[in-house]
């Protein structure tokens, strides 16, 4: 079977596509068609497809295997489709992140969900003490110390330096 190819069929005899095989498929059938528009940005199939693979590769390279959890904090706009669909692409499991919340509400989801990686939109990297350039960065959940609330830093940040960004 290729990676275009249904990996499964619905009782009715209808295919049933993954994520990562959807955008493939539609990057092959029309590579120009608009994807994700937001004022001032289209991206098309084509550059949805190629820019999540790179996302995929990113986080192959960070050590994500096959149902490991990524989680992704920003925005809702196109960096959030191409972590999703790079996530799908490599297997492992997305978890989205409101930018929007507090410190203390992101670090509640992020001991819930166990991500192995942050990918961090360089927008929100502020809210966490980041820097901008760092995208994507191994997940260290933070060690619990009595009468102290976690530091960011801490749960986000690691002694490794991150990789560029890939999208």
């Amino acid at each position: 079977m290729t990676e275009s190819e249904p990996w499964s069929y619905h009782p009715d005899g209808s295919p049933v596509y993954s994520l990562a095989g959807i955008i493939r498929q539609r990057a092959a059938v029309s590579p120009a068609r608009v994807a994700l528009a937001e004022p001032g940005r289209l991206t098309s199939f084509a550059d949805l497809d190629r820019r999540s693979s790179q996302v995929a590769q990113a986080l192959q390279r960070k050590g994500v295997v096959p149902g490991d959890r990524v989680a992704f904090i920003g925005a809702s706009g196109p960096e959030f489709a191409e972590v999703h669909y790079g996530t799908a692409k490599c297997g492992a499991i997305f978890t989205a992140v409101n930018n929007s919340l507090a410190a203390g509400e992101i670090l509640a989801i992020l001991a819930d969900a166990e991500p192995s990686v942050l990918v961090v939109d360089p927008a929100a990297a502020p809210l966490l003490g980041l820097r901008r350039a760092d995208p994507v960065l191994p997940y260290r959940r933070p060690r619990p110390v009595p009468g102290r609330e976690p530091s960011t830093a801490a749960a986000c940040c690691s002694s490794s330096p991150p990789i560029p960004r890939a999208c």
